[in-house]
């Protein structure tokens, strides 16, 4: 993927932020957490443990900023536990977006297999 420069990654970043916080977001991450109540991560590694049905976030695997056309698909959609999110989070804040890409496929595949 080709670098941005950094004007266009910070506004690519605020309509993410942006789409984050609208009602639209909000409905489809209520319902996908409860259809997937438990870190589909945690599930893949098989370490459950008490917090991984507490604080629940819904993650995209391929950002939005790299492919808006699946911001609303349920195949791009993992629940994660707070502490899963940050491992996502942190790896693309330091630019290993293909890591956390492999990964997040990697898990959604055996949660859905």
């Amino acid at each position: 993927m080709p670098k941005l420069p950094p004007i266009a990654k910070r506004k690519k970043a605020k309509a993410a932020m942006d789409y984050h916080a609208t009602y639209a977001w909000r409905k489809i991450s209520k319902t996908y957490r409860r259809d997937q109540p438990i870190c589909e991560r945690c599930i893949y590694l098989d370490q459950l443990d008490q917090y991984s049905c507490q604080g629940l976030s819904v993650h995209h695997i391929v950002s939005i900023e790299n492919a808006p056309s699946l911001k609303d698909d349920d195949d791009n959609l993992l629940t994660l536990c707070y502490a899963c999110h940050g491992r996502y989070s942190a790896m693309e804040r330091e630019g290993k977006w293909d890591q956390s890409e492999y990964e997040g496929r990697e898990v959604k595949e055996r949660s859905n297999g």
